[in-house]
């Protein structure tokens, strides 16, 4: 790697729904990126259109140093989902130990901007009232606790090494995955999706009250571009959401509303509880960046999803 630009972007989890996403994004915008992935190397490089360096964040770091040359910025999203987070182990040696030796590599390559692909559950699991940056953190999952005590970890590099570090926390993210190797069924609005193909219809096992912020992957892509060409200094949390707050049950009547206008076969929601009785107030922000949408452009990109996903078929299976 002699004569290497120095301004690559490194993106560690390209296989995953966000990671995908923004690999996708930093293409399309001219950028320099460097994919990696502990699996489906042959297929992501054909996806992208250029090669992805085969890398697992708990077993090759010391093995496989080459691919920092010419980084400048490291941009970590292979930490544990909601999935793993649910495994023997709780996905906790990827959350902590992978993301201490991946970003003691990256420093001591010399990489002095890191941005971390935290959650917005690290406020908790059933959110409500106001939430920003200086809320009071609440872990009510493992999955929100592994991405805590990655950004602990980010936070601790930054004031220890002086590097630059962003933390993101999406809120729900939801768009139509980028690269073939995701399969997210659990997602809303792709559960609902999902149920609609295999079963005729959508069944909320709740009175589907519960209001969500959903922020789309689009969204979260266009942060990052933001975040890339004005590097704050230091440790900066940003919550990445969006100016909509729908409650589950709009979601689910989105989608049927989509697939009934675009379907010969129409489906039919069940809502199977009362509870809970009442939406709980809820209004998601971030005292650094404006959303990309406003509401209505929002609703209107939701809608776009959902049709593509049913349409095209790019719902995971």
């Amino acid at each position: 790697m002699n004569n290497i630009n120095n301004n690559h972007i490194l993106v560690t989890g390209s296989s995953g729904f966000i990671g995908g996403a923004i690999v996708r994004s930093l293409i399309k915008s001219g950028r320099l990126v460097r994919p990696t992935s502990r699996r489906s190397i042959d297929k992501l490089t054909e996806e992208f259109g250029l090669p992805v360096t085969r890398f697992d964040v708990i077993e090759d770091i010391n093995t496989n140093t080459e691919m920092f040359h010419g980084v400048e910025t490291l941009i970590h999203c292979a930490t544990p989902n909601d999935i793993q987070s649910r495994e023997t182990d709780g996905g906790m040696p990827l959350a902590v130990s992978g993301t201490f030796r991946l970003i003691d590599e990256a420093i001591l390559h010399g990489i002095k901007r890191i941005i971390f692909i935290s959650t917005l559950q690290v406020y908790g699991t059933e959110l409500k009232g106001f939430v920003n940056e200086l809320s009071p953190i609440k872990c009510e999952s493992t999955y929100g606790l592994n991405h805590y005590l990655g950004e602990e970890i980010c936070r601790l590099a930054s004031r220890k090494h002086g590097v630059d570090i962003v933390v993101l926390r999406p809120s729900n993210v939801f768009g139509v995955p980028c690269v073939s190797t995701v399969s997210r069924s659990t997602l809303v609005p792709m559960c609902f999706i999902l149920e609609a193909l295999t079963k005729g219809s959508i069944t909320i096992r709740s009175s589907g009250l519960q209001r969500r912020n959903f922020v789309s992957l689009y969204e979260v892509s266009e942060t990052i571009k933001v975040i890339l060409d004005r590097f704050p200094k230091g440790f900066q949390i940003v919550n990445t959401v969006s100016s909509w707050h729908p409650t589950i049950l709009e979601i689910a009547q989105m989608v049927c509303k989509v697939w009934n206008n675009n379907n010969v076969k129409p489906i039919e929601l069940k809502i199977l509880s009362n509870l809970p009785s009442y939406s709980n107030e809820l209004n998601v922000e971030s005292s650094f960046l404006k959303p990309i949408f406003k509401k209505r452009n929002s609703v209107n990109h939701m809608e776009e999803v959902i049709f593509n996903l049913i349409k095209n078929g790019n719902y995971p299976h």
